[in-house]
């Protein structure tokens, strides 16, 4: 029996883009990250979310553990000037 990595949220603080501009973004590509990862089956296991917290410009990010790397990775990425 397969069991369900469990997901911890992190919170990512923004110094050039605002969180609500790339949060979907994030979203979209650490999900596909994990379908390629995972496989399709495997992925619907796997939890994953972003949140926007424009107030404070960071992002949640829901995943599990080793997801975190590859999150904080594409943020920076999107977040550069």
């Amino acid at each position: 029996m397969c069991t369900r990595p469990i997901s911890e949220p992190r919170a990512y603080e923004l110094t050039n883009v605002r969180a609500d501009q790339i949060g979907d973004s994030v979203d979209s590509m650490l999900k596909a990250k994990v379908t390629e990862r995972e496989g399709a089956r495997k992925q619907q296991m796997v939890y994953t979310g972003v949140s926007a917290v424009p107030g404070s410009n960071r992002l949640i990010v829901f995943a599990p553990a080793e997801y975190h790397e590859l999150a904080a990775e594409l943020i920076k990425m999107l977040d550069e000037e």
